[in-house]
C-alpha cells in the first residue's frame, strides 16, 4: 500500500507538471461529466542524458474532470489531486463513467446525481498498466502505460473490449463497473500455484468462457528456471498452474507466449464441475528449432538459440553455395579464430559468430566506418529465411540443444 510521504510527493510532482498548463482542447461531454484538457512545456529531461540539452522542453497534457460542473478530486483527505495525467468516459457502461489517472487509478461514476469515487489502482511508485482482456479478436491487447505525455490526440473515450486489466492486479468490468482484485503475487496464491511467479508480465489468454486469465509464471529451483502457465479465475479468486518443458515447447522467453503458440500446444476444457480449464495437448508435438531474425536500428541478425556446434558448418556451406559470399578477414578480432568467419558478398560484410558458452549461432553485419554496408540486413533476411525453411523440413534437428538454465 502506498504511504502518506509517497502520495503527497506525487501530488507534488502534478502540481510542478501541471501548475502552469493552459487550455488545450475543446471540453469532452459524457453526461454529467466534463473532461477538461490542458497542455504545459515542461523539462524534456535530457540533461544530463543522451540528448546534453538542459532547455530541452516537451509538451505534456492533463486534465480536470468536472461532474454536474462542479470540479472532482480524488484520493486521501491530506493529498488530494484535481490534475490527471489521463481522463476518459467509458464506452459501453451501464452508467456515466469516467477513468482519471496519475501513479494511480479512480473510477468516477453517476449515481442518481451524485458522484461516486473508487480506487481501482492506489497511488505507488509504479507505472499505471492497462490491457484490454477481449480485444476485437477476443484476444488480450497490447499493454498500455499511463505516462506524463502529450496525449491530445488520443480519443478521449476508452472503447475496444468489454474487460480490462488494470495495474496486473485488478480486472474491471466495463458492462457492469465490477473490480475484481487477483492476488496473482499473493502468498497464499503463490503456495497454492507452486510458485509460478507471474507478477511483471500481461495477460496472454483470456478463457473462452471470459472466466479465467492466464499468465506466464516462472520460478527458479537449483539454479534452473522452470515455466508455467499460471490462470486465475478472477470472479471466484481460485487459481492452478500448468507446468511445461520449455524445451519441448520451443519456449525460449516469456515473448513466445503468442496466440499460435499457445494454441499449437495448449486447449481449453471444462472439468466435472463445468469450470474452464486449461491443458497441455497430448501427445506433445515440438515444432522444428529455427533460428530468428532481431532487428535493431536498422541492423539484422540471424540467430540460432539454443544452437549445437554441429550447425557451425551447415550454415557456413549454405552461405557460400548459395550466396556467392567469400570468405575474408575480419575488420576486427581474430583471423583464425574457430568460431567465427567473415564473409563478403558483392560489398556487403557480415559474420557468422559462434558463442559457445551461451549456445548461440549468429550472422550479423560488420561495421565499416561505423556503419553496414546497403544491403547487408536485406541479405542476412535472406539468409535466415533460406536456412529456416531447410530447418522447418527436419534437416539439422539433432543439432539443437537445450535452453542453458531452463528444464
Amino acid at each position: 500500500m502506498p504511504t502518506l510521504r509517497s502520495v503527497l510527493a506525487m501530488s507534488c510532482l502534478c502540481s510542478l507538471v501541471f501548475g502552469n498548463a493552459r487550455a488545450a482542447d475543446p471540453a469532452f461531454v459524457a453526461g454529467p461529466f466534463t473532461i477538461e484538457a490542458g497542455k504545459a512545456r515542461i523539462s524534456a529531461g535530457g540533461f544530463p542524458n543522451t540528448s546534453g540539452n538542459p532547455f530541452a522542453r516537451k509538451t505534456v497534457s492533463s486534465y480536470r474532470v468536472r461532474h454536474h460542473g462542479k470540479p472532482v478530486s480524488v484520493g486521501e483527505a491530506d493529498a488530494r489531486l484535481d490534475k490527471f495525467w489521463d481522463a476518459r468516459s467509458i464506452a459501453g457502461a451501464p452508467r456515466p463513467a469516467v477513468l482519471v489517472a496519475t501513479t494511480g487509478l479512480w473510477l468516477l461514476t453517476d449515481v442518481d446525481g451524485a458522484l461516486d469515487v473508487k480506487t481501482l489502482v492506489a497511488p505507488s511508485t509504479d507505472i499505471v498498466r492497462w490491457q484490454w482482456l477481449d480485444g476485437p479478436d477476443g484476444k488480450p491487447g497490447e499493454e498500455q502505460n499511463v505516462t506524463i505525455r502529450d496525449s491530445s490526440a488520443e480519443p478521449r473515450e476508452w472503447s475496444g473490449g468489454k474487460l480490462m486489466l488494470v495495474g496486473r492486479r485488478t480486472v474491471f468490468s466495463v458492462e457492469t463497473l465490477q473490480a475484481w482484485p487477483i492476488g496473482i503475487v499473493a502468498h497464499e496464491v503463490l503456495r497454492q500455484i507452486g510458485g509460478y511467479h507471474a507478477g511483471n508480465g500481461d495477460v496472454k489468454a483470456l478463457s473462452p468462457g471470459g472466466t479465467q486469465l492466464v499468465f506466464v509464471g516462472d520460478r527458479r529451483v537449483d539454479d534452473f528456471y522452470e515455466y508455467a502457465l499460471t490462470v486465475f479465475e478472477f470472479a471466484t479468486g481460485k487459481a492452478y498452474s500448468v507446468p511445461f518443458d520449455s524445451n519441448a515447447l520451443r519456449f525460449e522467453s516469456v515473448w513466445d507466449a503468442t496466440p499460435q503458440w499457445l494454441g499449437q500446444y495448449f486447449e481449453w476444457s471444462r472439468d466435472a464441475s463445468g469450470a474452464e480449464r486449461i491443458r497441455l495437448r497430448q501427445p506433445v508435438r515440438p515444432q522444428p528449432w529455427q533460428g530468428r531474425l532481431m532487428h535493431s536500428y536498422g541492423d539484422v541478425e540471424y540467430r540460432l538459440f539454443p544452437a549445437g556446434p554441429g550447425l557451425y558448418e551447415p550454415l557456413c556451406a549454405l552461405i557460400e553455395a548459395e550466396f556467392g559470399a567469400k570468405r575474408v578477414a575480419p575488420t576486427y578480432g581474430d583471423a583464425n579464430d574457430p568460431d567465427s568467419t567473415s564473409y563478403d558478398a558483392g560489398g556487403r560484410r557480415f559474420r557468422v559468430w559462434r558463442d559457445r558458452q551461451r549456445s548461440t549461432l549468429s550472422v550479423f553485419g560488420e561495421k565499416i566506418k561505423g556503419s553496414t554496408a546497403e544491403g547487408t540486413p536485406a541479405l542476412i533476411e535472406q539468409i535466415g529465411a533460406r536456412f529456416n525453411a531447410i530447418l522447418a523440413a527436419g534437416a539439422h534437428q539433432s543439432e539443437f540443444v537445450n535452453y542453458p538454465a531452463h528444464r
